[in-house]
């Protein structure tokens, strides 16, 4: 199993990104998807435009042998409700899966996610007016995140603690 990121992507040629598909079983991350969807709203430059950008993307990114991989609040929550179908075994979370029982043996099947209908749309060139409205948003969020105040105030809490020395230590800071 293979995770990525756009800059990744961005660097294969199409030929190489088939190849990929072809040899890796890759999870698709919600945040690969947003990143891509914001692009939408980007800036670009030597000419393209900003469809153009999200098109290459989609053209480049595994379909074949991946999986949209579960938003994580959206797991946790499932969790919480008690609602976890499947166990959490290295394996990517896959929504939209419908439980079937055929000749007497269990399975499911998965219709296609709203990820999955969005990459193809974006490889056909077509992009909807909510897909740039939540692209606005997203780049509109990014820019109110104080990131120096924010490093600021960990590296403050990192001097009143010591630095931890192992996993362990690390794991017992993170709780506390």
């Amino acid at each position: 199993m293979l995770i990525f990121d756009k800059s990744f992507l961005q660097s294969l040629s199409v030929d190489e990104s088939v190849i990929l598909d072809q040899m890796f079983s890759c999870v698709i991350t919600p945040l690969f998807f947003v990143e891509t969807m914001a692009d939408l709203t980007k800036e670009t430059a030597r000419g393209r435009t900003a469809e153009q950008v999200v098109g290459g993307l989609a053209e480049r990114t595994p379909v074949a042998h991946s999986y949209v991989n579960t938003y994580h609040q959206q797991v946790i929550l499932d969790d919480l409700l008690g609602q976890r179908a499947e166990e959490l075994d290295h394996r990517p979370v896959v929504a939209g899966g419908i439980p079937v029982r055929v000749e007497g043996k269990a399975g499911v099947v998965y219709r296609k996610s709203p990820e999955r209908e969005a990459f193809d749309r974006w490889q056909a060139g077509r992009f909807l007016d909510v897909e740039r409205a939540f692209a606005q948003q997203w780049r509109g969020n990014l820019d109110q995140i104080d990131l120096p105040a924010i490093a600021k105030a960990y590296q403050s809490m990192m001097r009143k603690e010591d630095r931890p020395k192992s996993h362990d230590a690390a794991r017992d800071l993170a709780r506390r």
